[in-house]
């Protein structure tokens, strides 16, 4: 499973060891997942709340929910970035990033929280209903952020447009 840490809580367990509880969601849903001590204690530097990460473990079905109990994780933006990529992003000196979108609240949140999750110094610009506006964060426009951004929005509306000079 791959997804935003949504919410997460640190307990101690009997035996005085540290274990999580919490929620990771993704674009399709959410499940609550719990990290034992043992495997918490090797991965806690990766857990935080708004991490992206890709998790492995058991999925349960009890009572009518989903859960996951998980035994391993990595960060998924540093696995994603290490792909092979077709052609490097352009720089951030030359380039800012254009996301067109429909006049959607909740999509516009998505679509920020993403934006959010990969802080950078490459300019973003949202056009909505033919405006544009600039929120109030630049971006680090990697293959994931921008593979994200266009599994949001479409292909054609996550553009790098190139700086006038």
């Amino acid at each position: 499973v791959a997804g935003m840490i949504a919410s997460m809580v640190k307990k101690p367990d009997r035996s005085g060891n540290d274990f999580i509880s919490g929620v990771i969601e993704d674009l399709s849903g959410k499940v609550e997942f719990v990290m034992f001590s043992r495997a918490y204690a090797q991965y806690k530097h990766l857990f935080a709340k708004r991490a992206i990460l890709k998790v492995e473990g058991r999925l349960s079905y009890r009572d009518g929910k989903y859960s996951l109990s998980i035994n391993s994780a990595s960060d998924w933006r540093h696995e994603a970035d290490a792909r092979p990529m077709d052609e490097a992003i352009p720089s951030s000196k030359e380039y800012a990033l254009v996301l067109v979108a429909p006049n959607d609240a909740k999509l516009h949140k998505d679509m920020l929280a993403v934006v959010e999750a990969y802080p950078g110094d490459m300019m973003v610009y949202v056009q909505v209903d033919g405006k544009y506006f600039r929120p109030d964060m630049d971006v680090m426009a990697t293959p994931a952020c921008l593979a994200e951004l266009k599994g949001l929005l479409g292909e054609s509306n996550v553009i790098l447009k190139p700086l006038k000079k």
